[in-house]
């Protein structure tokens, strides 16, 4: 299974036959957190929400939400590989790393119709009360809401092989590089948390300018000390020689 996306998937086609996990899953460790019912839900990364510990209430409102997905899609089992999070890797490994881009709240999953097989991979994208991940997970986010030109929620695609006689979708994903829609949720968030960024950059710059001015200014001041002081010692040699010269022609005068 290659280390990006390749088929995509969109509701209403059969799932394939799926394939077995990677070392992402079968790492040998228990998971973080297994939640039984109508869908098993199991962590395998650490659940937290924007990079912050969440409530245990905020926990079960995102797993209802991946559940009611599984039931949808017709499987059994889903694998939390991120929990909610802004960034997605885009496209193709370039020189061994694949590019990131911002992306809307989402969870990474892995999603199957057995505890062994996994049918289908990609980001449910998750609306957030305020859109802040610390909050209250409220519901799947839709179509409409997404930040990134020709942004879909769900974004999934199929994990393993898919019998070339099956349908494919006709649903394309975001274009790379990813745009993201001016007044949209992400770019409002964008601008909230760059803008200190910036202005914050931009103080820095102008610090290091100023810095750099008086650096320059000392520099030009202790290189006129020097040429001074060169002057002065050339001037003090040219006169200790001509001394010697004049006593010199006297000392021969009275011989």
């Amino acid at each position: 299974m290659p280390h990006y996306p390749s088929t995509v998937w969109s509701f209403g086609m059969p799932l394939g036959p799926g394939g077995g996990h990677d070392r992402r899953i079968n790492d040998g460790r228990e998971p973080l957190r297994d939640t039984a019912g109508n869908g098993t839900i199991i962590w395998k990364a650490y659940p937290k929400f924007g990079g912050r510990d969440t409530s245990q209430a905020n926990l079960e409102a995102v797993e209802k939400i991946l559940q009611e997905q599984a039931q949808k899609f017709g499987v059994s089992h889903v694998w939390i590989t991120a929990g909610a999070h802004q960034t997605s890797k885009v496209g193709r490994p370039v020189n061994g790393k694949r590019p990131t881009s911002y992306d809307d709240l989402h969870v990474t999953v892995r999603m199957g119709t057995a505890e062994d097989v996994c049918n289908l991979h990609g980001h449910i994208y998750i609306k957030f009360q305020d859109n802040d991940p610390a909050k209250k997970a409220i519901r799947m986010m839709e179509e409409k809401e997404r930040s990134i030109e020709d942004g879909k929620s769900p974004q999934l695609w199929v994990w393993g092989s898919y019998p070339a006689h099956y349908p494919r979708s006709n649903v394309t994903y975001p274009k790379i590089p990813w745009e993201i829609k001016e007044g949209s949720i992400l770019d409002k968030q964008i601008e909230k948390t760059e803008r200190p960024r910036k202005e914050a950059a931009e103080k820095a710059a102008d610090l290091a300018s100023k810095l750099f001015q008086v650096q320059e200014k000392a520099r030009k001041a202790r290189d006129e000390e020097r040429k001074a002081a060169e002057l002065a010692e050339k001037l003090a040699r040219e006169k200790l020689v001509k001394r010697q010269m004049k006593n010199a022609f006297f000392k021969s005068k009275k011989k």
